[in-house]
């Protein structure tokens, strides 16, 4: 009966192990979404700013040098 004990009892620790790495798991993969998702909406900010920082400076290029041919 004690073997049988025993055994009963690695089994259930086993099984408690398997449930919490499971349940580490889903925290865990639900953290690489949350970056994921903050990560890309950052990236997607900094493309608009270096595109219009391009666009406002040729512009302003553009603007300086028509002003110089002019004066």
């Amino acid at each position: 009966m004690a073997v049988l004990t025993r055994d009963k009892s690695t089994v259930y620790g086993l099984s408690s192990d398997l449930s919490a790495l499971q349940n580490a798991d889903i925290t865990l993969q639900g953290n690489i979404d949350s970056e994921t998702s903050r990560a890309t909406t950052a990236e997607q900010a900094n493309t608009t700013a270096i595109s219009n920082e391009v666009t406002e400076r040729s512009l302003a290029i553009t603007n300086e040098a028509t002003a110089r041919s002019d004066a």
